[in-house]
């Protein structure tokens, strides 16, 4: 059985610094979407290594902090977030963690108003799972 805390999510820091590092754009190669539209948060925060059992790479030694933190989490448009979870045997932890870096190094930074603005967005809106890797994004309607 896998090692467990309190920790439900991502803290507001983690979600911050994801915002700051993605450029406010999709990790996926070559798409461009961007995760958060004037107010509206557009992309989803997705889990590497799934945060529930059943769920795409998940792993049950991970513990609910590294599961929830920084390098864990992916942010990516819905369309890219439902690609990559429906083929975890293509989409392999190491192939996203390798996709996230890479995105990052070519990423502009953006400034810490966009990603607290960002980050409080996602926070505010009610959150919810997605698919099974358990991603996150404010619901809509």
């Amino acid at each position: 059985m896998g090692k467990e805390t309190s920790q439900s999510g991502p803290t507001q820091a983690v979600i911050k610094r994801l915002f700051a590092r993605s450029g406010n754009c999709c990790a996926f190669p070559r798409c461009k979407m961007p995760i958060v539209h004037e107010a509206t948060i557009v992309g989803e925060i997705c889990h590497i290594k799934a945060a529930r059992p059943g769920g795409a790479r998940f792993d049950p030694n991970q513990s609910a902090q590294d599961r929830h933190g920084f390098d864990n989490l992916i942010l990516l448009c819905a369309n890219h977030h439902t690609i990559v979870d429906d083929d975890p045997e293509a989409y392999t932890v190491a192939r996203l963690v390798k996709m996230k870096a890479e995105h990052e190094a070519r990423s502009v930074v953006i400034s810490d108003e966009q990603a607290s603005h960002s980050a409080a967005l996602l926070i505010k809106q009610t959150v919810q799972s997605v698919n099974q890797s358990g991603g996150i994004y404010g619901a809509y309607g």
